[in-house]
């Protein structure tokens, strides 16, 4: 199944900004709540993408 061009945009700025947390942070000074809070995207909207912090990391 396509993304679209939203969930495309969605997962791209969750990707970059968790990178930039996770420079910053370290993986396990890095929550799912920081992600949360930096992304600015809802705690449901981000487990629709992703199934967890670990996943996301793994993209990242």
């Amino acid at each position: 199944m396509a993304l679209s061009e939203k969930s495309k945009k969605t997962q791209d700025h969750v990707l970059k900004t968790t990178r930039a947390i996770l420079m910053a942070n370290g993986f396990h000074n890095t929550t799912i709540n920081d992600i949360i809070k930096a992304t600015g995207v809802k705690k449901g909207n981000l487990y629709y993408h992703f199934s967890s912090k670990e996943e996301i990391c793994l993209a990242v």
